[in-house]
């Protein structure tokens, strides 16, 4: 009587029966599907996790079946570095990080508990249906099986856990994220440094994640690689983390993604196998322990796919404490203390491990890098508006006379404008006196040079504007090429518009007076034109350039508002 019950086969029930057979504690493990087969895609084990794998003294047989990950690269959706580290050992850890097929990390966990606890002790095609506990036991019921009686029971049955179900009979389906995964493996020559963990793009237009988990599986040399294509989307099927899914899905926002150290659309064309699994979890529970029954992995904190296995292999490594207190009849003491495990926490900013890291910075080493090293690269995206605390007094100088002399352009902008302003008035004049002396050719030339004076004062105006507006009053925080970007846009409408009104004005004068100067004004008018197109190819650019800044792009956006709503409440006023 005095052993306990797993419920599920997976990594976290293997793991735990490990953990147990470690702790002299008997079990037995029952899995729901008659085959324990090697389903699913690439899974990282981290160093606290493999440091849980190696007590039960596997290590050794993960590193034979395992790639062992030396580094993460991060680069921008054009195949630039942004940053590059070390994992794992090559980082100062004591144990190494893993990348692995999940088939075979659960082999060597199954292999492990056949040989360790014996294969009588896995009973496979017991589908569990529910728990029922009395003071002293706990009996699980399968469908079709008879049943089973022990001090405790474990429930690792998953996402879709019955455990769960039983316990939380009102919680609903897990919860769409609103990102889109699709997984795969690929046989692929190695890359980089054979032993990356690549990160590229975002979600918003598509983001890559490729690593590989298995070295020189044919003569040619080729390892087999997980990868992972992330997209935010409002669509998706019923959560089924092992669905068959189609290339067509998501490939045709990859197609321009070839880069000189792997072609992504061939990459993944190439693929054996497509998964799609859509980011969907629940929301905490206030308890996952009731009396001699517990839950553990994805039956306890349902995580993204890319987040639960390592942290499985660590709650196993915790849950075997709790079981020993059950199977000494700790049970009724919980209950009496009301002994609950703790909530899980709201989940953490993935960038915040990225932030608190105090690491020296890792030099780039490749050419095409965006800086030359991780605090320039992010410092390069992320750009700089105000002087930093250890900066010396002069730079602190010319942080605050920067703006002071963007001040003074923009004014002598806006008087420039009233000046030619006054002096387009005054042509306009002569050229409606109708009855003053001169020919009406030479007055309807003089109220066309007004309207041309009238174009370079508009100019003047919307210049010092966005001097005003982009360097003044703005207070988001946006690199140097971004608000080169705005900046431009704004000229360059101003600029094809006064071209085009000036090659309407020389044609009418030159067709008049000098018609062999005719080519002088159609070379304006070519020279409007070219800017027109290159006014296009510059707004298709724009918007790509824009996507690697898009919390930047959201401020400068917000301001923008404000910016106007300010300006309308003066009007009013």
């Amino acid at each position: 009587m005095a052993e306990i019950l797993i419920i599920g086969a997976g990594i976290g029930g293997l793991t735990l029966a490990l953990e147990l057979h470690q702790r002299r504690i008997a079990c037995r493990v029952f899995e729901s599907a008659p085959l324990v087969k090697a389903l699913g895609v690439g899974i990282n084990i981290l160093p606290h996790a493999t440091r849980v794998l190696s007590d039960l003294g596997l290590q050794d047989a993960l590193a034979a079946v395992a790639v062992e990950t030396a580094e993460a690269a991060f680069f921008n959706r054009f195949g630039q570095l942004i940053y590059r580290e070390p994992l794992g050992r090559r980082a100062g850890y004591r144990w190494p990080q893993f990348s692995i097929h999940r088939g075979d990390l659960q082999s060597v966990l199954l292999d492990a508990v056949k040989a360790r606890i014996g294969e009588d002790r896995l009973h496979l095609g017991f589908h569990c249906e529910g728990a029922a506990q009395t003071e002293a036991e706990v009996s699980l019921k399968f469908k079709n099986q008879p049943p089973a009686t022990a001090a405790a029971a474990i429930a690792c049955d998953g996402i879709h856990s019955a455990i769960r179900r039983q316990l939380y009979p009102n919680e609903g389906e897990p919860r769409y994220s609103g990102v889109n995964m699709w997984r795969g493996v690929t046989r692929w020559k190695p890359i980089l440094s054979g032993a990356t963990m690549l990160r590229a793009g975002w979600l918003k237009g598509g983001k890559l994640v490729h690593y590989p988990i298995r070295n020189r599986i044919d003569a040619e040399g080729r390892q087999l690689v997980n990868w992972l294509w992330e997209l935010e989307t409002p669509d998706y099927k019923r959560w089924d983390w092992n669905r068959p899914a189609r290339l067509d899905d998501f490939i045709a926002g990859v197609e321009d993604w070839k880069f000189d150290w792997l072609d992504v659309p061939a990459f993944f064309r190439a693929a054996d196998v497509v998964l799609e699994y859509p980011m969907a979890d629940k929301d905490p529970l206030p308890a996952w322990s009731f009396g001699r029954v517990t839950l553990l992995g994805d039956a306890a904190h349902p995580m993204y796919p890319r987040q639960g296995a390592r942290r499985v292999a660590r709650r196993g490594h915790r849950r075997r404490a709790r079981a020993q207190d059950l199977r000494g009849g700790a049970a009724g003491a919980d209950r009496e203390r009301g002994a609950r495990e703790p909530a899980q926490p709201a989940r953490r900013d993935p960038a915040r491990d990225l932030r608190a890291h105090r690491r020296p910075p890792v030099r780039a080493r490749r050419g095409g890098d965006l800086g030359r090293g991780a605090e320039g690269d992010l410092r390069a995206l992320q750009g700089r508006r105000g002087p930093r605390q250890d900066e010396p007094a002069a730079m602190k100088f010319l942080y605050r006379l920067f703006p002071a002399g963007h001040f003074v352009i923009g004014v002598m902008f806006l008087l420039s404008s009233a000046a030619l302003i006054v002096v387009a008035a005054l042509q306009f004049w002569h050229g409606i006196q109708f009855f003053a002396e001169g020919p009406l050719t030479a007055r309807l030339n003089s109220v066309l040079e007004s309207i041309a004076v009238l174009t370079v004062a508009v100019a003047a105006l919307e210049l010092g504007q966005t001097l005003l507006e982009e360097e003044v009053q703005r207070e988001a925080h946006m690199s140097a090429p971004t608000r080169v970007r705005r900046f431009l846009s704004r000229f360059m409408v101003v600029l094809v518009v006064s071209l085009s009104i000036e090659t309407v004005v020389l044609t009418f004068r030159l067709a008049q007076d000098q018609p062999e100067h005719l080519p002088y004004a159609a070379s304006v008018g070519m020279t409007a034109a070219l800017l027109l197109a290159a006014w296009g190819v510059f707004i298709w650019f724009n918007r790509s350039a824009e996507q690697l800044e898009p919390e930047a792009m959201q401020d400068a956006k917000r301001e923008d508002r404000k910016i106007e709503k300010a300006n309308k409440g003066d009007e009013k006023r």
